[in-house]
């Protein structure tokens, strides 16, 4: 199969996973993910997060997400609500604190 520019012929999931197998491939010491598993089934997510998580441990993995969890383990989180900050700090901190802004996992 050959992949058209842009991927025009591969659905939004298939997109997902092809910039990610591309980071990957680029060892990439920066990742920066928006809504990178949004257009993938659960059971393909969490093995995305389990190779994020392995792969990418040594890298600044930076998340933009509604799902918490794809970040509940992760150093920090910063909230935003209606373009403002709403919370900065541990996700064990933040969800004490009501999780102000957090969407449904």
């Amino acid at each position: 199969m050959v992949i058209h520019p842009g991927g025009t012929n591969i659905s939004h999931g298939q997109r997902q996973l092809v910039c990610l197998a591309r980071a990957l491939l680029a060892h990439c010491r920066l990742l920066i993910l928006d809504e990178a598993t949004s257009a993938i089934d659960s059971i393909t997510d969490a093995a995305i997060q389990k190779i994020i998580r392995k792969e990418f441990s040594e890298a600044t993995v930076i998340v933009i997400t509604h799902k918490l969890a794809n970040v509940a383990d992760f150093d920090a989180l910063l909230v935003l609500a209606d373009g403002k900050v709403a919370g900065f700090g541990p996700p064990a901190e933040i969800m004490a604190n009501g999780g102000t802004g957090l969407g449904p996992e």
